[in-house]
């Protein structure tokens, strides 16, 4: 099993079979490392043809010195499956065998701030150097500047240093806060739930991993995991190539503080562990995930009964009768 790069892909072409869009040809560009002498390997470049019913491997050869290489077919075969064993994994799908970058707009963003902050150090590196200007009626006024000099002006002269008023100074600052807010903004849409104008009752029915971008993207990845794995295990006779989970509930509405009071009084009720009702605060982000389960049980047999729980401090069976406690008829 191999990852293919997109830009790995020279050439492929698709056709409708059947009403289904198949792939009958694809080329794609690969680099190897193959053996120079004992001690030292070079890269080899090839391109691998692969057609439904054969294959083919092609590398370039030097013929003569001043020209040209010559493109030779190193290898060819059949290709025993009838189809090609390629599978795409679509992040933001356009089309058949094309997708766009999801996160382009964030990158375009990137550039943007790098410009942007580029300028900001500039005009802070002119604003604080202050220009020293002089006003005199002397035509033959000569100046002389520098740290152990005194600055001697004619009458009616003037010498002061000019600064800037630092308004291009906070509209760049400015600038760079718009753009951070937008690629936060970016990052946050991967993960909220798209339920739209959906009644609240309507939206909690839904799945949350199927509502969020993010969710999407690590459905698709399964299923091309999943999909490559059987292609492998025909490509090698096995009866079963296994399949894969990939981690999706990206969804959880975390400003929803309402879940977590109905797994408490879920919990309180006996209806759900207490195992259960600390995963799903961690799945939450209210509880970190490098605290682990065990350990915090043995935390909590360290420190002991609660207040007021039955045994600990403040259980009213603890108290002396003779101090002021319960008496045997409860009063």
């Amino acid at each position: 099993m191999q990852l293919i790069h997109p830009q790995q892909v020279l050439y492929w072409h698709a056709e409708r079979i059947n009403g289904v869009m198949t792939l009958t040809e694809i080329r794609i560009w690969e680099l190897l490392d193959d053996q120079a002498g004992w001690f030292s390997e070079l890269p080899v470049m090839q391109v691998r043809v692969i057609k439904r019913d054969s294959f083919e491997v092609w590398r370039p050869q030097v013929v003569a010195d001043n020209k040209p290489a010559v493109w030779v077919a190193e290898e060819t075969g059949p290709n025993t499956l009838g189809h090609i064993p390629v599978v795409p994994f679509y992040a933001k799908r356009t089309g058949y065998f094309t997708s766009r970058p999801p996160l382009i707009d964030l990158a375009e963003l990137n550039v943007e701030h790098w410009q942007s902050s580029s300028d900001q150090r500039n005009i802070l590196h002119v604003a604080r150097v202050p220009l020293l200007t002089v006003t005199s009626d002397d035509e033959n006024f000569s100046l002389s500047v520098g740290a152990s000099r005194a600055l001697r002006l004619p009458t009616s002269s003037k010498a002061e240093f000019v600064e800037t008023k630092g308004a291009a100074i906070t509209a760049g600052r400015q600038d760079l806060l718009d753009i951070e807010e937008r690629m936060r903004q970016i990052g946050a849409d991967l993960i909220s739930l798209n339920v739209g104008k959906m009644a609240a009752t309507q939206a909690s029915i839904l799945d949350s991993r199927s509502q969020s971008k993010l969710g999407a993207m690590a459905q698709s990845l399964e299923d091309a995991l999943n999909l490559a794995l059987y292609e492998w295990a025909q490509w090698i006779k096995a009866p079963n190539g296994g399949t894969v989970e990939v981690f999706k509930d990206f969804g959880v509405d975390l400003t929803n503080a309402q879940d977590e009071t109905v797994l408490l009084n879920s919990t309180v009720a006996g209806k759900l562990s207490d195992q259960t009702y600390y995963e799903e605060l961690q799945r939450r982000g209210t509880v970190a995930d490098t605290i682990d389960w065990e350990q915090e049980q043995a935390r909590r047999q360290e420190q002991g009964p609660q207040l007021g729980t039955l045994g600990g401090p403040g259980d009213p069976s603890n108290l002396d009768n003779n101090a002021g406690g319960l008496n045997g008829n409860g009063q």
